[in-house]
């Protein structure tokens, strides 16, 4: 009968079997064929060198849901995970954060966006792993190429840490024809707060009156997005149309209002 010790060595070299042959599968693969855990259980090695990290996998599979869940969560809840330690859960965040500079700088700048979507769809990669509230400018020029990408801020768009005058100056300062201001709910959906559209409404007008073309104003949630801009104009049309409908109401209103003075 095998003591502990000999249990413990026989273990080891089981592990380390099964560590090696994935890893040479790997190497003869690439991760395309790998599921999700099997990847886990692969980039688990570096931070935990002598346990089966597989039930470790799945337990982080089981609590997130996703790859992109796992990589979004903060230090403290992936430690809240059975088998991950500070040292694991770093690994998991160096991993979040170089995915998101190599989506900042596989996008980079010189890129043409024809249309709306294409804007949409680089916002959505550009705030891939974003978890704080932040503010982007995205300066453009008059053929709609990205000159520079300027962080405004992190923290709610209708903060007062900007204004008018920061986007004229960057937009100046990068000789752009064409501003896009966009800003994300990391843990909410892509739908524009009342306070998303009076900011914005207030922002074009007075951007606009300074000769730069302001474009949009995206919020982004996940790989959903919706221009704000686009509510703004729908807003102000149905507004015109009132009025013109009921050209009296607004007298109407007024006459109300004085009389009861």
């Amino acid at each position: 009968m095998e003591n502990k010790e000999q249990k413990n060595t026989r273990n080891k070299g089981i592990h380390e079997g099964h560590r090696e042959r994935l890893k040479n599968r790997f190497l003869r693969e690439g991760g395309g064929s790998f599921e999700p855990h099997n990847l886990l259980e692969l980039l688990l090695f570096y931070a935990i060198p002598r346990k089966d990290t597989n039930p470790v996998a799945h337990e982080l599979m089981e609590t997130f849901g996703s790859v992109a869940a796992i990589l979004d969560a903060d230090i403290e809840n992936l430690m809240q995970v059975k088998g991950i330690s500070e040292h694991s859960a770093i690994l998991i965040k160096l991993i979040s954060e170089f995915v998101r500079k190599y989506q900042e700088n596989s996008l980079g700048t010189g890129v043409v966006f024809k249309d709306a979507k294409c804007l949409g769809d680089y916002l959505v990669k550009r705030y891939a792993g974003v978890t704080n509230e932040t503010v982007l400018l995205l300066c453009l020029s008059s053929g709609g190429e990205l000159i520079n990408e300027i962080k405004i801020c992190e923290g709610s768009v209708n903060s007062a840490s900007f204004g008018v005058r920061t986007i004229i100056e960057a937009a100046v300062k990068t000789k752009a024809s064409a501003v896009v201001l966009a800003h994300n709910h990391p843990k909410g959906k892509a739908v524009p707060s009342s306070d998303d559209i009076w900011t914005t409404r207030t922002l074009s007008e007075a951007v606009e009156l300074s000769g730069i073309e302001f474009y949009d104003h995206f919020v982004v949630a996940g790989n959903e997005y919706s221009s704000i801009l686009k509510m703004v104009k729908k807003q102000n049309e149905e507004q015109k149309l009132q009025q013109y409908l009921n050209p009296f109401s607004t007298f109407e209103m007024n006459h109300e209002k004085n009389s009861k003075r």
